[in-house]
């Protein structure tokens, strides 16, 4: 269903569109999208959860498709190419995050039992070992005490930066992940992207 969903929106959007008004970059730009939906099919076909090695995997081919896409050469569209790449870039980090520490926090999580200090455990699926939509909604503040205690502050940052992006994995809908998260900070660069991951890189 999440694989679908993904697909169709990356089909018909114009922000993952084929750039029609430069010559010469057709075939370039179509390759770049290819790569994107090839890792983004990837991704989402890994739930419930992902190994933390397939996820820095992913994260790479994130990368590869992110650097791609920068090299795109076409004034016409830069708007949508701009969008685009921070789009992608946000992916990355959120990709990244659970192949880092957020990743191993949620094999720490999987361990514990709810209890009246985190009551908040109780929203976790029993089946799959994973987050239901409540963790990240009713009670997010007991989300937030629970991952900052038991795994440290770096993994609540990284809760707390890519929430949407792992909500929406778990098939929780807090925003459009993809449309430019609500929470994305306004004024942010590429160059703000690229040494979020660049920083989540080192610290794997």
């Amino acid at each position: 269903m999440i694989l679908s969903i993904f697909l169709i929106f990356l089909l018909s959007s114009t922000a993952f569109s084929v750039s029609g008004d430069c010559d010469g970059h057709f075939s370039y730009e179509n390759s770049c999208n290819k790569l994107t939906l090839e890792f983004i099919a990837q991704w989402v076909s890994h739930r419930p959860i992902p190994s933390m090695k397939i996820a820095s995997n992913i994260g790479d081919d994130c990368i590869r498709a992110l650097s791609c896409t920068k090299m795109i050469n076409c004034p016409e569209k830069n708007q949508e190419i701009s969008k685009k790449i921070a789009d992608i870039a946000e992916m990355c980090t959120g990709i990244y995050a659970f192949g880092s520490a957020f990743g191993k926090c949620i094999r720490i999580i999987q361990s514990k039992e709810s209890s009246k200090d985190y009551p908040c455990l109780q929203y976790w699926d029993n089946v799959n070992q994973s987050p239901t939509c409540e963790f990240f909604g009713l009670d997010f503040d007991c989300a937030q005490m629970l991952v900052e205690n038991q795994c440290g502050m770096y993994a609540l940052k990284q809760m707390n930066d890519n929430k949407n992006f792992i909500a929406d994995f778990f098939g929780c809908k807090l925003s459009s992940t993809i449309n430019r998260m609500e929470s994305k900070k306004i004024g942010s660069s590429e160059k703000d992207d690229d040494r979020q991951i660049g920083f989540l890189r080192e610290s794997e």
